[in-house]
């Protein structure tokens, strides 16, 4: 798990919550975790190759 924090320190410069309340929070968390999913994918399709 820590490894996330610090890819989204890393490559997102994502060091602090802009929100308040813990609802707030998990949400923003959420979508942190979504876009560093969505670079993990579009990384991944760019570098396979399909052959058909």
């Amino acid at each position: 798990m820590e490894s996330v924090f610090g890819q989204a320190k890393a490559c997102l410069g994502f060091t602090r919550y802009h929100v308040r309340g813990l609802d707030k929070v998990k949400k923003e968390t959420g979508l942190v975790v979504l876009v560093l999913n969505m670079m993990k994918l579009a990384v991944r399709k760019r570098t396979t190759t399909r052959f058909a």
